[in-house]
């Protein structure tokens, strides 16, 4: 049988036979413009592809993260083309061809040209139908591809995304093509030039962040290899707790706010033993007045997911210079947790705030029964779904649905 196969697979399973996202067993396959990222195979052969028999053929595809190898080939060819595979216990065994195409690998083992990080974006939808990993400024990716390749069936010109290559002087390793700068902060990452938040990504350091314990623990900013799937370029707050303790925090102060004026708050987080953190805006003195936000209990997984909620500012009049956003680890870390966050965006929600990746599909319907939500992108991690009223939590425990992105639902107080 001849096949043909443009896909994004990151469903968590584990496949039988091998092949944790692709299995060949004597046919001819085509692969092209795809992302298999996070697969596994129960029998470690072939976390994302597995050639048991037949041909195979790999064009422009991003292998990352799947468990054990990115690639198997047992018997048969497989026969990659500007094609990425990175950061699996191996990333290729057995026998790769390229004919003389350009690859990349980050462990020498897929006979690449390029043996390099890669520099990825965690999974997001990037655009187009399905995630992908972003190419992060600076990737030994970028303009590394071979154009004959890209302008050939299966690429024809295009990204997994439907963007056109090559961008650059050529075409880009993988599924995704580079159009601008990634991420969000300083001159390397994409520009947000509305964030109320200072260096919201972390790329220049700690300051003006500030961590405070009554207990023990630390504040860093932690360089993180494309293993680790930094939200945002290549860095993110980390804060270690090492002993619980009542006022564990780590914020930012000294933001100005318009009174009665609509924000959004938008960041990135995960929690390595799952734990859930706080957020609130409120004045930096006593007596704390809130100024419109108030989450009690967010709830972070253990990978990255983005969260944004929007909310109306109050108890001030005309601008304040004194607030403080506030991340509050004390009612939920015990010592040893680890707590990531990344992408820190506040920004007023009058059309120019800076773009977030929505759900694949949303569909929202209101009823005298309830409100019915729709989300398509199975395939992805759970989303959380919060009830907001005036910028304050009031769900006891908020829902887990079997969907993409995390998000927190606006239920108008009217």
């Amino acid at each position: 049988n001849n096949n043909t196969t443009t896909a994004s697979s990151n469903d968590g399973e584990a496949a039988t036979q091998g092949g944790g996202a692709l299995f060949n067993d004597g046919g001819t396959l085509t692969i092209g413009n795809s992302t298999l990222v996070g697969n596994s195979a129960s029998n470690r052969n072939g976390g994302g592809l597995l050639n048991a028999a037949g041909n195979t053929t790999v064009v422009n595809v991003t292998i990352a993260q799947n468990a054990d190898s990115g690639i198997t080939a047992a018997t048969g060819t497989v026969t990659l083309a500007n094609t990425l595979v990175a950061f699996h216990d191996i990333d290729c065994v057995g026998a790769i061809a390229t004919n003389g195409t350009p690859n990349l690998d980050s462990d020498g083992s897929c006979n690449a040209s390029i043996t390099a990080d890669p520099m990825l974006g965690m999974p997001a939808n990037n655009g187009g139908p399905s995630a992908t990993l972003a190419l992060l400024a600076g990737s030994a990716a970028i303009d590394a591809g071979d154009n004959a390749s890209c302008a050939a069936t299966p690429i024809m010109g295009v990204d997994q995304r439907g963007v056109s290559r090559p961008q650059g002087v050529a075409c880009d390793l993988g599924a995704y093509e580079a159009v601008a700068d990634n991420g969000g902060g300083n001159a390397q990452c994409a520009n947000v030039p509305n964030n109320l938040v200072r260096n919201g990504s972390f790329e220049d350091g700690q300051n003006p962040w500030r961590f405070f314990t009554n207990s023990a623990g630390s504040f860093m900013v932690q360089s993180l290899t494309a293993r680790d799937m930094s939200a945002d370029c290549r860095t993110a707050a980390q804060v270690q707790v090492t002993q619980s303790g009542s006022n564990v925090q780590l914020y930012q102060r000294n933001l100005a706010l318009e009174a009665n004026t609509t924000y959004r708050l938008s960041f990135a987080a995960y929690a390595t033993t799952e734990r859930d953190l706080g957020v609130y805006l409120h004045d930096h003195d006593a007596p704390y007045t809130n100024y419109g936000l108030a989450l009690n209990q967010v709830n972070l997984t253990a990978g990255w997911q983005r969260y944004t909620v929007e909310f109306t500012t109050k108890n001030f009049a005309g601008i304040v210079n004194n607030a403080r956003l506030r991340f509050w680890l004390a009612p939920f870390a015990q010592g040893g947790d680890s707590y990531l966050i990344d992408d820190v965006r506040l920004e007023k929600r009058n059309g120019t705030e800076s773009s977030l990746a929505p759900p694949t599909a949303l569909d929202i319907q209101v009823s005298a029964h309830g409100i019915t939500i729709n989300v398509d992108a199975s395939d992805f991690d759970p989303a959380i779904l919060e009830r907001v009223q005036d910028g304050n939590s009031v769900d006891d425990e908020p829902a887990i649905l079997d969907t993409f992105l995390p998000l927190i639902l606006q239920q108008s107080s009217e």
